[in-house]
């Protein structure tokens, strides 16, 4: 009832609602003491994200989401008092609406989820968020997208292509592999989703954890020296190069240097069920990113960029690099995400090309899945070579024990903890076979091999 026109980041990486309460730290901020409606919780919360945090009480007012129409009701939130790399200088928000699902929030001291926001609000069930990116060079921080909640008729909407949720906690989703320039990484597809693999617009780059990054990080290195050998650019080296994609140095260039060239084309695989997938395209356009934050080199009449992949811990995390340039459905009634090429934004310098494969048949063949490392056939045969070796071992102790005592080759080692462990470890391989010729089995009738066709659209 203050009367507040506060506008929030929307965030699908994290499940909170939160606005400052402090001009401290936003020129607009939520004054409490001049809400009727404001009825505190005594409780303070705190909220740490990948980068950032903030701290603040819980409390319930009313509130008004408003377009061409406005949606009220009585909700809970977190009045932020503090806060440490989250309201960015020059940003023009004042809270975060986070749809990610309420299950991330462990713990009361973790704060109110967004959900009850949205029930009150009159749904939210499914929304369609659209990242463009910017629609230009200049200015810099001229990124474009949009926000629609929209009814059960989108998901009946055959233009997006669909994959389901894993859980519904993040938008977690099942990547199924990873291709660089056109090849494909030799990394078991385990890594992908090891501990997860989810979209979050709040976050800009791509993260991958190490055994993916270190095999990007290679592939691109090798295409982008390999580029530059064919077609010299001046004032770019590979020293310069390795130091942009070890992400300790900007890569500044000529104004109308073209340096898309240089790196390759990411191709990430999403899985439709356990026989089937899509690929979902990243140029480099939108992963070498402009950045504000060399501004005497970009006066001289030159651009600056940072590379928008990097590593971390949290599982691959699909950033606005991965989303941007898409209609992304999040469909929580139905636990699944669905992807179209967006054609709604207006991107004109640079452009890039979106693609979007239409379903194929998985690499393999089979039903796999790339959730349990037990399930792929690579972690079987690496089990199998080893549960050999240990039984050969065993048989060896064996034949030196009885050759010394002259008894019973088998009589002895049926009593040795070597022949055991063996034992055990073969016992548990045929287990698994089993288990996984039984899901491929139960699997069988649901995906059909289509051929390979690719839907592009230039933004």
């Amino acid at each position: 009832s203050s009367g507040i026109n506060a506008e929030y980041g929307v965030d699908t990486g994290s499940a909170n609602f939160a606005v400052s309460s402090s001009d401290s730290l936003t020129s607009v901020y939520f004054k409490t003491s001049e809400s009727s409606t404001y009825v505190p919780s005594g409780r303070t919360v705190a909220v740490n994200y990948v980068n950032g945090s903030w701290s603040g009480e819980a409390a319930q007012d009313s509130l008004a989401l408003c377009d061409s129409g406005c949606a009220n009701g009585t909700v809970d939130l977190t009045v932020i008092d503090t806060a440490s790399h989250f309201f960015i200088e020059g940003s023009i928000w004042q809270g975060i609406i986070g749809l990610a699902f309420s299950a991330i929030i462990q713990s009361p001291d973790s704060g109110p989820a967004m959900r009850p926001v949205l029930d009150a609000l009159g749904g939210g069930e499914r929304f369609v968020m659209t990242l463009c990116g910017r629609e230009d060079l200049e200015p810099v921080t001229g990124l474009t997208g949009s926000l629609e909640f929209v009814d059960s008729t989108a998901a009946e909407d055959t233009s997006y292509t669909t994959s389901p949720l894993v859980r519904e906690s993040y938008y977690q989703i099942e990547l199924t592999e990873l291709s660089v320039g056109g090849d494909m990484l030799d990394i078991d597809c385990y890594e992908l989703n090891n501990p997860r693999a989810f979209l979050d617009c709040g976050t800009t780059n791509i993260i991958l954890p190490q055994i993916p990054y270190v095999a990007v990080h290679k592939a691109v290195t090798e295409f982008s020296s390999d580029a530059l050998s064919a077609n010299p650019i001046d004032e770019i080296t590979e020293t310069s190069i390795a130091a942009f994609l070890a992400r300790s140095e900007f890569l500044c260039v000529p104004e109308d240097t073209d340096l898309w060239s240089l790196f390759p084309v990411l191709s990430f695989g999403v899985a439709i069920n356990a026989t089937s997938d899509f690929t979902v395209s990243v140029p480099p356009e939108q992963y070498v990113r402009q950045t504000t934050k060399s501004i005497a080199r970009q006066q001289s009449g030159y651009r600056c960029f940072n590379f928008g992949i990097e590593d971390g811990t949290a599982g691959v995390i699909l950033g606005a690099v991965f989303m941007e340039g898409l209609d992304v459905l999040h469909d929580r009634a139905n636990s699944t995400v669905g992807f179209r090429l967006a054609n709604s934004c207006n991107v004109t310098e640079p452009s890039f090309e979106k693609t979007l494969s239409i379903p194929k048949e998985r690499t393999g063949g089979a039903a796999i899945s790339c959730l349990s490392p037990s399930s792929h056939p690579r972690f079987t045969h690496v089990v199998l070579v080893l549960s050999a070796v240990l039984l050969l071992l065993s048989l060896l102790v064996g034949t030196i024990y009885c050759c010394t005592r002259n008894t019973s080759l088998f009589g002895h080692l049926q009593d040795t903890a070597l022949f055991g462990r063996a034992r055990i470890a073969l016992s548990w391989l045929m287990r698994q076979r089993r288990e996984r010729y039984q899901y491929m089995l139960n699997s069988e009738s649901e995906g059909s091999s289509v051929e390979i066709v690719t839907e592009t659209a230039t933004v």
